[in-house]
C-alpha cells in the first residue's frame, strides 16, 4: 500500500494497493500475474510464461483496467508479448521486450493518475515495440535499445539508445 507521487516530491489521491503472484507450474512453464487498485482505479494482469530451453523463453500476458473519473468510467484491455534469449559463448542477450496492444481506453496507474491530476486525456499508446541488445565485456557493458510507439490520437515515436556502463570499485567502500 502506498501513494502516489505526481512530481516525485509530493503524495497525491487516494492510497494504492498492490500485489503480485508468480508460480511455477513445471520446470518449463510459469503462471504470473498482479494486481494495482484503490476506489477509483482497478487493474488486473494474468500471464504465462514459457522456458525454451536453448531458444530462449515466451511470455504473454493480459491486463484489464477499469479507471472512475469525475465525468465517466472507462475500461480497456492490454495484451503483451514478450521474447528474450542469452547467448552466453557471445555474452550478448537480446530481448524483444514486446510487442503491446493496448485498446483506446485502457489505462495503467500512472496515466490515470496524470489524466485526473490534470483533467486532459493523455495521449493513449495503442503499440509499442521494443528490442534491447546488451553486449557483456569484462570492464564494461554496452545496450543498444529501440523504441517504437504508435498512438490512438498522435502520431507515431521513435526512439534510440545508446549506452555504455562499467563498474568502478573503489577500495574504501568495497
Amino acid at each position: 500500500m502506498g501513494k502516489t507521487r505526481y512530481d516525485g516530491h509530493h503524495l497525491t489521491g487516494k492510497p494504492v494497493f498492490s500485489g503480485e503472484f508468480s508460480y511455477g507450474l513445471s520446470n518449463a512453464w510459469a503462471l504470473y500475474g498482479g494486481t494495482q487498485f484503490n476506489s477509483d482505479y482497478q487493474a488486473t494482469a494474468i500471464g504465462i510464461g514459457r522456458d525454451l530451453f536453448s531458444f530462449g523463453a515466451l511470455s504473454l500476458d493480459i491486463t484489464q483496467s477499469f479507471a472512475r473519473f469525475t465525468d465517466k468510467k472507462i475500461k480497456g484491455r492490454s495484451y503483451r508479448l514478450n521474447y528474450a534469449k542469452s547467448f552466453d559463448a557471445l555474452r550478448t542477450d537480446i530481448t524483444f521486450a514486446g510487442y503491446r496492444f493496448a485498446a483506446r481506453d485502457y489505462r495503467t496507474l500512472t496515466q490515470f493518475m496524470d489524466q485526473r491530476r490534470t483533467g486532459y486525456d493523455i495521449r493513449s499508446p495503442k503499440e509499442n515495440y521494443q528490442i534491447y541488445i546488451n553486449k557483456y565485456f569484462d570492464n564494461f557493458n554496452i545496450s543498444l535499445n529501440y523504441q517504437y510507439s504508435t498512438y490512438w490520437q498522435d502520431k507515431p515515436q521513435t526512439q534510440y539508445g545508446l549506452y555504455a556502463s562499467t563498474n568502478i570499485s573503489i577500495p574504501m567502500l568495497s
